[in-house]
């Protein structure tokens, strides 16, 4: 997995892997928890990647933030959020079970 980071399509994948989970969140995520969350994400991708030497990160999180910002006006359009209420009852549901064995 290491050795990805130096492939051409580095910036590409990890920018996108940002961005969709970002969309989701402004998407589905009732409206007080997205400053919160966003937040941590970003926090997290610095302590993680660029703060451990990995500089292309830093770049790669500022482009996804300026995708976000771009295509704001679409993600408020197509925005289906949970009400608080949904939200709980949704984080209350179970782990999906995955039904995968490594060995096969």
């Amino acid at each position: 997995i290491s050795g990805r980071k130096s492939d051409t399509d580095y910036l590409i994948r990890q920018r996108r892997s940002l961005r969709s989970g970002w969309y989701l969140m402004f998407l589905f995520y009732p409206l007080p928890s997205i400053p919160r969350k966003l937040m941590y994400s970003i926090w997290m991708q610095l302590k993680l990647k660029v703060f451990k030497g990995d500089f292309k990160a830093l770049i790669i999180i500022i482009l996804a933030l300026v995708d976000l910002i771009w295509n704001m006006a679409n993600i408020i359009k197509n925005s289906n959020r949970f009400t608080k209420e949904e939200f709980i009852r949704y984080k209350l549901l179970p782990e999906t079970r995955i039904y995968w064995n490594e060995n096969e």
